[in-house]
């Protein structure tokens, strides 16, 4: 019977595969249509494309795990993720990575510029491991998570929001890099 007629289950999933792959479509052209080519997802949708699926991609709390879970797509390929809630729920992370990387693995790192200045003083752990680790920090200016909570709806474009919530760092990560012998 099943070969007859599809059952109206399976008739309501290709319809529901059919609108999600027309919402994918829709979200990529208009992420091949921004004006600014680094903005978060495409940066995140860079890094999965171009990463070796031996690495551990480790995502930073507050925008890169949500940017992944908005604007990538699952994907049949294997690839070991990780993140974790530190106690502000952004600090220890690149203390994280280390430690992957003193076990051996080579691990691609996705932070926010505040989650990176939380954390510096692990990047002398950093420069001392087994495996490789690549940090890539969005820097953003700071606390871009705050914009999508209701917080930004009554506080939008006043001195208190971006003094308070986005708090950018302004750090020079190159030469942070460096101050710990890093490239």
């Amino acid at each position: 019977l099943e070969r007859i007629a599809p059952s109206p289950a399976r008739a309501w999933l290709d319809h529901v595969e059919a609108e999600n792959e027309r919402v994918w479509a829709t979200l990529d052209q208009l992420l091949a249509e921004k004006t600014e080519p680094m903005a978060e997802p495409n940066v995140l949708r860079s890094v999965l494309a171009s990463m070796p699926s031996t690495f551990l991609l480790q995502l930073g709390n507050s925008l890169p795990i949500r940017t992944v879970d908005r604007f990538c797509r699952a994907s049949a390929d294997a690839l070991d993720v990780s993140s974790q809630r530190g106690l502000s729920g952004i600090d220890g992370s690149i203390a994280q990575a280390a430690g992957a990387a003193t076990a051996g693995r080579d691990v691609v790192a996705v932070l926010g510029d505040v989650t990176f200045a939380h954390d510096l003083a692990s990047l002398r752990l950093a420069s001392r491991t087994r495996g490789r680790i690549v940090l890539v920090v969005i820097d953003n200016g700071g606390g871009r998570i705050f914009e999508s909570l209701p917080v930004f709806g009554h506080l939008e474009g006043s001195e208190y929001f971006e003094e308070a919530y986005l708090t950018h760092p302004r750090l020079d990560l190159a030469a942070i890099a460096s101050a710990f012998g890093l490239s």
